[in-house]
C-alpha cells in the first residue's frame, strides 16, 4: 500500500472513531498519524495528509478538551494558507471543524461565526449547491437556533456538530 493510502486509511478511521464518540481511540489514532506523516516529511505528495492529521489531532484534542484548541486550529490554518494557498477548499473544511469543537464547548456564538466563515469560502469556491456549502450553510441556522434558544431560556435539544 502506498503511502497516501496508509495515511488515508489511519485518517478515516481516526475520524470514525472521533464521530462516534471514542474520544480516546480517535486521539490515539491522530497521534499515530502525525508519527506516521514524520516519516514522509519533505514528500511534496504527503504535505496534504500531514496538515490533515495535525488538524484531526486539534479536533481530538478540542473535543476531549485538552489543549490549546484555538491556537492549534490556527496553527493549522495558517500552514493549510501556506502550503495550499490562501482560498483552497481545505481551509474552509478547517474552519468548519473549528466551529464544530467550538460548538461543542458550549461556545456556539463562537462557532457561529466560523460556521457562517466556512460557509462563504465554500460558497465562493465550490459553488451553492455543493454538498459541503449546504452542510455549512445548515449548520449556521442550527447554531443560531441554539443562540436563540439560549436566549429565551428553551434551550435546543440534539448537538451541534458535523
Amino acid at each position: 500500500m502506498g503511502r497516501p493510502d496508509d495515511l488515508l486509511l489511519r485518517e478515516i478511521g481516526a475520524l470514525a472513531h472521533l464521530f462516534s464518540g471514542n474520544y480516546a481511540q480517535a486521539l490515539r489514532m491522530f497521534e499515530s498519524m502525525c508519527d506516521r506523516c514524520r516519516e514522509y516529511e519533505g514528500e511534496s505528495h504527503c504535505r496534504q495528509f500531514v496538515l490533515r492529521a495535525k488538524e484531526g489531532l486539534a479536533m481530538a484534542r478540542g473535543v476531549v478538551g485538552i489543549g490549546e484548541t484555538e491556537h492549534e486550529f490556527r496553527l493549522v490554518i495558517d500552514l493549510e494558507k501556506c502550503h495550499l494557498g490562501e482560498e483552497h477548499p481545505d481551509i474552509y473544511t478547517t474552519y468548519h471543524r473549528f466551529a464544530m469543537v467550538l460548538a461543542t464547548r458550549g461556545r456556539v456564538e463562537d462557532a457561529q461565526r466560523w460556521y457562517s466563515q466556512a460557509a462563504k469560502g465554500r460558497k465562493e469556491r465550490l459553488g451553492p449547491d455543493h454538498p459541503l456549502t449546504r452542510h455549512s450553510e445548515r449548520m449556521v441556522v442550527e447554531v443560531a437556533d441554539t443562540v436563540s434558544s439560549a436566549a429565551l431560556g428553551t434551550g435546543v435539544a440534539g448537538k451541534v456538530g458535523e
